[in-house]
């Protein structure tokens, strides 16, 4: 990740409280994804394996609501994805991005040592 995308994940709200060295760590590896109107950014039945962090755009968070698929939330720019999968244990989240998406990928391992530190 370069100095410049650095500097944007600092700036996040997100990231305010905590040290920048914890930051650096946590962004050393990041890679930038992009997603398209429709395309599933998190499985439904699948732990990731990684957080994402909305740059710009987008995500539903979709779900089953009396036996019909339904947006049960949106997600914007700062917001998590597939850290509450990753947290639980289990596979709780199913995200489709609702036009062009582009994310921050942390690997889940980076991310929980860096988490189970500030816990």
């Amino acid at each position: 990740m370069g100095d410049l995308e650095f500097k944007e994940l600092i700036e996040l709200d997100l990231f305010n409280s905590l040290d920048k060295g914890i930051v650096r760590n946590l962004c050393s590896d990041a890679e930038l994804l992009e997603f398209s109107i429709g395309q599933v950014i998190i499985e439904k039945d699948i732990i990731p394996g990684k957080v994402l962090l909305v740059k710009e755009g987008e995500a539903r968070l979709v779900g089953e609501l009396d036996e019909r698929i339904t947006t049960l939330g949106k997600f914007g720019p700062g917001s998590i994805l597939g850290l509450a999968s990753i947290l639980s244990g289990r596979s709780c989240e199913n995200f489709i991005s609702t036009g062009t998406l582009k994310a921050y990928s942390i690997d889940e391992q980076v991310f929980l040592e860096q988490y189970n530190k500030e816990t």
